[in-house]
């Protein structure tokens, strides 16, 4: 008898908190004060839902799931596209901010005369650094095809071993590909991510020289690369690159090709 009167109470607190919950997420903004704006006609609870799925990694569907166990209104796919169109911006300045912080780390512990106020370690020709770089691709190629749409390349700091560039190539936008009615011209307009429109093997030198180019345009001298033994990249570097960049192979790939 206790047991059953103790589960009713737990049933019934349980729905009290969820019935709370769903009356703030279902809450919208007063829209009398801006009614022009179309991003910012989603409540504030659904823009956190949106930084969430984001943050966590998980899926529409999935963030949906969650909350509909929860007894929650779920999202809307229109209104997490808007969501995102919102959020992607703020995640790419603060993405760039931190690689700008990790560079002056990196730069501080290979040169510790670069925090100080002479002249001589405010030159910018004393700030080096040597720096890892690699590509990933959605795709993985096989060895003699390599047709992955979008790739991230990034430059990591040797001492730091964190992130301090990366960039993003992208072939293909699905918007931009979609036939409308036998007329291409019909597709509405967008923010584009397509920036690439040659191979995906060629891709990652490209994003090598940009991201050295970035690096040094901050007043960082990039010295020595880490990578692998792709011959491409590291001649397209020294080809663009109007100083020398020494090459180290990386630890990594050299046992693959030794072990096999």
């Amino acid at each position: 008898m206790k047991r059953r009167w103790k589960g009713k109470f737990m049933k019934a607190g349980k729905r009290a908190r969820l019935e709370n919950l769903s009356q703030q997420m279902s809450t919208k903004p007063n829209l009398s004060e801006n009614s022009d704006s179309t991003l910012e006609n989603d409540s504030q609870v659904e823009t956190e839902s949106g930084w969430g799925i984001i943050h966590s990694g998980l899926t529409y569907r999935q963030m949906n799931s969650l909350m509909s166990t929860m007894e929650v209104r779920g999202l809307h796919h229109s209104a997490m596209t808007r969501l995102e169109a919102e959020i992607h911006p703020h995640i790419q300045d603060v993405a760039h901010e931190s690689c700008s912080a990790v560079l002056q780390e990196e730069v501080q512990i290979n040169s510790p005369t670069f925090s100080g106020g002479d002249d001589q370690a405010s030159d910018p020709t004393n700030k080096e650094g040597i720096f890892k770089y690699d590509m990933g691709w959605q795709k993985r190629g096989s060895g003699r095809s390599y047709d992955s749409k979008s790739g991230v390349g990034t430059l990591i700091g040797n001492n730091t071993g964190k992130i301090c560039a990366f960039g993003v190539r992208q072939s293909d936008c699905r918007i931009c590909t979609r036939d409308v009615n036998g007329n291409k011209e019909n597709v509405p307009p967008h923010n584009c991510t397509k920036n690439w429109s040659g191979s995906a093997k060629a891709m990652e030198s490209d994003v090598g020289v940009n991201l050295i180019k970035s690096i040094e345009k901050q007043g960082v001298k990039v010295s020595t690369i880490i990578m692998d033994d792709d011959t491409t990249t590291m001649a397209r570097i020294r080809q663009d690159i109007n100083h020398t960049v020494n090459k180290w192979s990386d630890v990594n790939h050299t046992t693959k090709h030794l072990t096999k």
